[in-house]
């Protein structure tokens, strides 16, 4: 039996699959036993046909992440699974630590470990100053893009949610942590992920998709931070553009502005603390970020009337 199963599932990862693939081909060699499992969303390029070289593949269309990712357990035989994004790659410090992982894990059923993924090679501006500063950060979830968790842990958390679109990874953290499991991130299994955002275009459109879970219920509004600051965010904006509108006093404008831009500030100072280079311009960068999970909270808005009218 293999010790490790690889999960991955894809979606027009004709760019990357085969460096992933390839990374876990050279890194595992001959030294561990392992098999590969690529659950493909329906991908209209030449995913498929590279996967297939290293992987068995289940062409899976129109599911969600976490079906995915579940349907490849239910496929996988190996009783420690590592999930992995079709976009990242294992480094040579991920094999290296594997020992250390798989006895951590032998001996304690209870953790979830993983890591945060690193920046590429030649990263963009947007993936050094704001995904870069967050790789040591303490966790309060681990990224299913890098996930690793034993199958007796997996069955009793029930596997993830096959009902979101995001936050799959973090919901399973949190329901794991609620049955007494441990979050570990550790740095030392490091992999690298190539799908950052290179633009604020790309960084739009995944904040978009990141944003569209945020306001699923009352309950993870309430104990969301990103979820508050944006409901506030979104207000204030109001705000702003109705004073305009109705020719209010130009100093209440000003005020608003001033909150506004406090919230990006100390937003971006609690999350990188220094230096404060960096801290002021993820300050513009949380401001797009606020933009952006507005748009998603206004279609969330949306498509609720419309379920409602519908009725």
């Amino acid at each position: 039996m293999s010790i490790l199963s690889f999960i991955i599932p894809t979606l027009n990862e004709e760019s990357n699959i085969y460096k992933l693939l390839e990374s876990i081909r050279l890194n595992m060699g001959s030294k561990h036993t392992y098999e590969i499992i690529v659950i493909d969303n329906g991908s209209t390029d030449n995913t498929v046909l590279i996967a297939e070289k290293y992987a068995e593949v289940y062409i899976v269309p129109n599911r969600t992440i976490g079906y995915l990712r579940n349907f490849g357990v239910n496929k996988s035989k190996s009783k420690i699974l590592v999930f992995l994004d079709g976009d990242v790659y294992l480094t040579s410090k991920w094999i290296e630590n594997l020992p250390n992982t798989i006895n951590l894990l032998n001996n304690n059923h209870l953790i979830i470990t993983g890591s945060r993924c690193g920046i590429s090679e030649q990263p963009c501006f947007i993936e050094r100053v704001w995904f870069k500063p967050l790789l040591n950060e303490k966790a309060n979830y681990i990224n299913s893009g890098h996930l690793i968790v034993t199958r007796y842990l997996f069955d009793i958390i029930g596997g993830f949610s096959e009902n979101l679109v995001t936050d799959e990874d973090y919901d399973f953290s949190k329901r794991a942590q609620e049955l007494g499991a441990s979050l570990l991130n550790d740095p030392r299994l490091e992999v690298v992920h190539e799908g950052y955002p290179k633009n604020i275009s790309s960084f739009v459109k995944r904040e978009i998709w990141h944003g569209k879970d945020d306001f699923r219920s009352i309950k993870h509004i309430i104990t969301s931070k990103v979820s508050i600051l944006t409901i506030m965010f979104l207000l204030l904006h109001s705000m702003i553009i109705l004073s305009f509108f109705f020719n209010i006093c130009f100093l209440n404008i000003i005020y608003l502005t001033i909150i506004l831009t406090f919230i990006c500030f100390l937003s971006a100072l609690v999350k990188y603390k220094k230096p404060i280079s960096v801290v002021l311009f993820n300050t513009m960068i949380y401001y797009f970020f606020f933009a952006v999970r507005s748009i998603a909270l206004i279609i969330f808005i949306n498509h609720k009337i419309k379920k409602i009218l519908v009725r």
